[in-house]
């Protein structure tokens, strides 16, 4: 009897430290577990978070870069004011179209007066100059829609500077930007109908801000096409090449 009473007292030793030992055992794997669940956690955060910020980068970039509007944003090609007039297509036979961006902020007259001939229809759209390295001339007579009378305004930066006017505009003013590449406003420093996209590589500084602006070539598609253009066979008259063959062409706004 003395020896079983001690057998079971033996046992009951031996088990309670063993019990002891394994919810020891328990408690610090849970604390791992714990522990290594954090890190997962703050890993996909983190994970997450620079996915995010890479793929709001690239978005900001693309905007910068070609003008389109991130998904509930307004284009850059949209103006100071934020409204989208859409952009103007000139559809050559041929050749292509030449997309340009119109530009209220600069001459809304100018703009305005695009849409009206869109409206009426073309009287008279045609290419008739092209200098090769320097502009693109045509006309956009509209059916029944008037020009405008009113210039471009004077960008603030440019406002006060003596403009060098030529002999056929003596009085000349500041109308609008300093035109680089791709750029269209109207010729003579008038307000229409004839028209010109400037072809230079290098900014007119020569002209000054004596023209309208209301417009720009949006892609490099249209920037070929105008190159194409301005290459057809042309003739030298009176200090200016014009296109053997008017070159007509379609106006829409899309």
């Amino acid at each position: 009897m003395l020896a079983l009473k001690a057998a079971q007292q033996k046992r009951r030793t031996v088990s309670t430290p063993m019990s002891r030992r394994k919810g020891g055992g328990d408690g610090s794997s849970s604390v791992k577990l714990i522990c290594c669940s954090i890190v997962l956690v703050i890993f996909a955060v983190g994970s997450y978070l620079y996915y995010q910020t890479e793929a709001a980068f690239q978005q900001l970039s693309k905007t910068v870069i070609d003008g389109s509007a991130p998904s509930g944003g307004s284009s850059l090609r949209q103006g100071v004011g934020g409204g989208n007039h859409g952009t103007m297509v000139l559809i050559i036979p041929e050749h292509g179209e030449i997309k340009i961006g119109l530009k209220p902020e600069l001459s809304q007259e100018s703009v305005q007066y695009i849409e009206d001939l869109v409206s009426s229809g073309c009287a008279d759209c045609k290419f008739y100059r092209a200098e090769a390295e320097g502009i693109l001339q045509g006309i956009l007579k509209s059916t029944y829609a008037k020009t405008s009378v009113k210039k471009g305004d004077c960008p603030v930066e440019f406002q006060g500077k003596q403009q060098n006017c030529p002999a056929h505009d003596p009085n000349c003013g500041c109308h609008g930007p300093t035109m680089v590449k791709g750029m269209v406003g109207w010729a003579g420093g008038g307000t229409g109908p004839d028209f010109f996209i400037s072809n230079y590589n290098r900014p007119a500084t020569w002209w000054g801000q004596q023209h309208t602006v209301f417009g720009h070539i949006v892609d490099p598609d249209s920037l070929n096409v105008l190159d194409k253009v301005v290459h057809l066979p042309a003739t030298k008259r009176g200090g200016m090449t014009f296109l053997d063959d008017k070159i007509h062409f379609q106006v829409e706004i899309r």
